[in-house]
């Protein structure tokens, strides 16, 4: 009897530290403005999208996303469960979509919390990151390490705020070289393997970037302005400018004999797009603007009209 008693107090001690273990798991509750205002005016900028890190000692980084688009409701309030700790790091990227226009604007925020208290909230004040135009893209490609092939494996893309540790935007991959990572206009993001190695030879963006040239036979960059967007039911939605790199980058155990047989194509002058892409505000199809060595100005990307989708590059 004794035995089976001594059994059952075990069990219960068991059964009471792992419900203690749960307890101990610290509510955090992370709020963000829902909407932003625009030189002290309220404006129709609406929370798209939020990247948040958490960052502290003994915890591994924790990567948080949410996209408007996928998620049911609005919501800028985000709830989590960490182990207690203190010293804790909450870093956060919000976009902001003007309703009206499509134009995005980046925020970023940071606020240093303890999470020792049964819950804590924490409401995190952002700053803007650009002074006006931004938009968001993807550089896509083959990164060449050698004359015949790339690295494989994991990339992670962060930003580095000023004075601040830097934060992860992503996580992606990259196979022998062939690659599609997200990127901004205006922000630079670093791309790093798992061995320390980064990409394009340091932060990188899509725009006015050094590391990825204007005109060049080796690098074609697509700009497309505020747009209409066929839903295939004979209605239209307006779609945010974006901005599309593609092209062969090298390191430098490339030599040049194989630099010089990559090349990328580019269209021609006065091309029209398919009819299921609109100029914003209109019913006339896009397009194609063929310049090489310039960037396209703030006015090219978010007019109503007359703005044609850009390509830079050498023609071959």
């Amino acid at each position: 009897m004794s035995f089976k008693i001594s059994l059952m107090i075990v069990f219960a001690m068991t059964l009471l530290g792992c419900i203690r273990a749960t307890s101990d798991k610290i509510k955090v509750g992370i709020s963000l403005p829902s909407v932003k205002s625009e030189n002290g005016a309220q404006s129709n900028q609406t929370l798209q999208h939020v990247i948040i890190n958490i960052t502290g000692s003994g915890m591994e980084p924790y990567l948080f996303t949410w996209d408007a688009h996928n998620a049911t409701g609005s919501t800028n309030q985000f709830s989590f469960e960490f182990d207690s700790g203190t010293q804790r790091l909450v870093q956060a990227l919000a976009v902001y979509v003007d309703t009206s226009t499509e134009m995005m604007s980046f925020y970023y925020g940071d606020a240093n919390a303890d999470f020792t208290n049964s819950s804590v909230n924490i409401s995190l004040p952002i700053i803007k990151l650009d002074s006006g135009y931004n938009a968001s893209g993807n550089i896509s490609g083959r990164y060449l390490t050698s004359d015949t092939g790339g690295p494989t494996g994991p990339v992670k893309v962060t930003y580095k705020p000023s004075g601040k540790p830097e934060m992860i935007i992503e996580r992606s991959y990259i196979y022998n070289g062939w690659f599609n990572l997200f990127g901004l206009s205006d922000v630079e993001f670093t791309y790093s393997l798992n061995d320390g190695t980064v990409l394009f030879g340091g932060p990188t963006k899509l725009l006015g970037s050094s590391r990825i040239p204007d005109n060049s036979d080796t690098v074609l960059k697509l700009q497309v302005p505020l747009r209409r967007r066929s839903k295939g039911d004979g209605t239209y939605e307006q779609s945010e400018p974006r901005v599309r790199v593609y092209g062969w980058f090298f390191d430098l155990g490339v030599s040049s004999t194989v630099q010089a047989g990559k090349k990328i194509c580019k269209g021609t002058f006065g091309s029209t797009l398919p009819s299921f892409i609109k100029y914003s505000g209109t019913t006339d199809p896009l397009s194609l603007l063929s310049q090489t060595g310039l960037e396209p100005s703030s006015s090219q990307f978010d007019a109503v009209s007359g703005t044609s989708l850009v390509t830079q590059g050498k023609a071959l």
